[in-house]
């Protein structure tokens, strides 16, 4: 994604390949980077009837939004995608409403998490935090301050902490692989990081 000024359009985006090449001409008022082979624009200058959409690499409008309805949209990531209207909910890469974030007390969730492996973390209307598969069910019962889902595509599992203090270890199946202690700090050591395990004081390895 480029930005570029012209004398006929003034400040537009649009997309280069790695030679530089303009793969789809400067045209968007605003674009995003592509992610998952799309990527959100709105007001192109050369197509008058494109006012928001999703395009493929192509240009190609893959998604098209009524141009008043769409307050914002965001990155898609394992095939969804959360857009914010009078109410947020999650897209899949065909446009369908796939999880409606009112429906699951989460209000306006204008910053919800990003899917991975299948999940993402939600942020809901009294602060707690929830984990919901791409159906919106929730993964395990319970309310946690925090749940870090780094872990999901590699491990299979998640780290939540608990309202009480502690801090777990949990599979998707709602089984504990560390059961919620006192602990300070949880991280993961594997081949993807190089946490040093003496340099991190209270931390369950």
């Amino acid at each position: 994604r480029v930005q570029v000024y012209l004398e006929d359009r003034g400040s537009v985006y649009g997309y280069i390949n790695t030679e530089g090449e303009y793969v789809i001409e400067p045209q968007f008022r605003n674009a995003q980077d592509f992610s998952d082979g799309l990527a959100y624009v709105s007001y192109s200058s050369l197509d008058d009837s494109l006012d928001k959409a999703y395009i493929d690499t192509s240009g190609n409008p893959v998604i098209e939004f009524d141009s008043d309805s769409v307050i914002d949209a965001f990155p898609f990531s394992d095939g969804m995608a959360l857009v914010r209207e009078t109410t947020a909910y999650y897209i899949d890469k065909q446009g369908n409403k796939a999880v409606d974030l009112a429906a699951l007390e989460t209000g306006f969730g204008y910053y919800q998490g990003e899917y991975t492996g299948g999940y993402a973390v939600l942020m809901l209307d009294d602060g707690k935090c929830k984990l919901i598969d791409k159906e919106g069910n929730f993964v395990f019962d319970g309310d946690f301050t925090t749940i870090y889902d780094d872990y999901i595509e590699s491990d299979g599992i998640v780290i939540l902490y608990m309202e009480d203090g502690n801090k777990g270890v949990a599979r998707l199946d709602g089984s504990w692989v560390v059961e919620p202690g006192d602990y300070e700090e949880i991280c993961i050591v594997n081949a993807e990081n190089d946490y040093e395990t003496n340099a991190l004081e209270g931390v369950l390895h």
